[in-house]
């Protein structure tokens, strides 16, 4: 069924927050020659979505953050306005009487800047258990993108008595330094009863996965019962492309 962008521009900003939600939903399903195509009406939904991120709280301001991302992936200046071109051409100012050359005094050259201090990460604190520890830690180690620190991080992912809050934290960090043979350790979390870290590992597959292993762990869930599963599942599937999608699904 083709995708109504007139009745979403009127569904964006719906009192009814369902509608609302379900409005941006089917906006990350739009592809790049749709949006190309319909710059105008772009131009309000993109409008529309701003104002969300700016005056709501919860599921709408992040449904809106997603579906602006996925606009500006796929046409970073759909619905963008043009600068005004006035009709005339400015008249140059005639030029003024010539300065007389100043006297320039020397200058020593500046010395360069140290180098930044970059504060070193104690890893161990990862394997202490102590919650506020590891998660400070894997917001340094992913600020930092420290690759080195990956092992410990896909560790955690195995420790049967990990809190769900540090493996959400974990899958967050490991897709920015993660590789594609940490995938083992997160397929089994995308079935964990925690939906923030389902979610996340939703953003680790869409990371490190191929295409066709993205569509064949992530269409089950499609259908999540958590709003954010699900827009990271929309959002993951709408940059593999359809062709791939309906090969991948026809084999399974």
């Amino acid at each position: 069924m083709p995708i109504d962008l007139k009745k979403l521009a009127q569904d964006v900003l719906h009192s009814d927050v369902d509608l609302r939600i379900l409005a941006m939903q089917t906006l990350l399903r739009l592809e790049g020659e749709l949006v190309r195509a319909s710059s105008t009406l772009i131009g309000e939904i993109r409008r529309d979505l701003e104002k969300l991120v700016a005056e709501t709280d919860g599921d709408s301001k992040f449904f809106a953050r997603q579906c602006l991302d996925h606009i500006n992936k796929l046409s970073p200046t759909a619905g963008q306005q043009k600068p005004a071109e006035s009709g005339r051409t400015a008249r140059p100012a005639p030029p003024g009487p010539p300065e007389p050359p100043r006297p320039v005094a020397a200058q020593a050259p500046s010395p360069p800047p140290p180098p930044p201090q970059q504060a070193t990460t104690d890893l161990g604190l990862l394997q202490t258990g102590d919650k506020a520890a590891q998660l400070a830690t894997l917001g340094q180690v992913a600020q930092q993108k420290l690759r080195a620190a990956a092992p410990k991080v896909t560790a955690l992912l195995g420790a049967k008595t990990a809190d769900a809050e540090v493996l959400a934290a974990a899958l967050s960090c490991l897709a920015k330094i993660g590789q594609a043979a940490d995938l083992a350790q997160v397929q089994p979390l995308l079935k964990h009863a925690d939906g923030r870290v389902r979610a996340n590992a939703v953003e680790v597959v869409e990371a490190l996965a191929p295409k066709e292993q993205q569509v064949s762990w992530l269409s089950p869930l499609a259908e999540d019962p958590v709003d954010r599963v699900r827009a990271n599942v929309l959002k993951a599937l709408g940059t593999v492309g359809q062709e791939t999608i309906y090969t991948v699904l026809e084999t399974m």
